[in-house]
């Protein structure tokens, strides 16, 4: 944990140092990468991303996103529990995305990743706008968090949204 520490340390003073807005810098040293070139990489891309009309709208959806599973401990659901359209077009946007950013991060084109981000919004608000995730049926509200987790884990590898302003 320390020798992580002074890496993360040193690195956040690198990036800093480069003009990337601190925000960006913790927010992309939380993900966790071991390849400090690519931590640099996911900086300029989200720095991009940040300037984008795409950003406020994507962040809120991960904050919430974030926000809902924060601290909560629960099975993995049945996501064939889930069958409205708002659900199956989540579930589908989701799928693809993980693909998608999967596909782009590995071939270290970050900026590309993060537009997969946001593409999900749309589907993302219509989601939340037409879903209670916490429903009383202990079986379906697992499923919901557990389709939310997926999502979770998309952001996840590339920064953690939570550290931004």
């Amino acid at each position: 944990n320390e020798v992580t520490e002074f890496f993360e340390g040193r690195l956040r003073g690198l990036l800093t140092s480069q003009g990337f807005p601190k925000d960006v810098v913790d927010a992309v040293i939380a993900a966790r990468s071991s390849e400090p070139s690519d931590v640099e990489a996911r900086a300029i891309a989200l720095a991009g991303l940040k300037s984008s009309a795409d950003f406020e709208p994507i962040s809120v959806a991960f904050k919430r996103v974030s926000n809902i599973l924060k601290g909560k401990s629960f099975e993995e659901g049945d996501m064939g529990l889930l069958t409205t359209e708002v659900e199956l077009a989540l579930i589908q946007s989701v799928a693809d995305a993980a693909e998608q950013g999967a596909n782009h991060a590995e071939s270290r084109k970050f900026d590309e990743a993060f537009s997969v981000l946001a593409t999900l919004r749309p589907t993302v608000d219509t989601f939340f706008e037409q879903v209670m995730v916490m429903d009383e049926d202990i079986n379906v509200r697992n499923a919901r968090l557990t389709l939310l987790k997926k999502l979770s884990d998309i952001f996840r590898p590339l920064a953690d949204f939570t550290r931004l302003n």
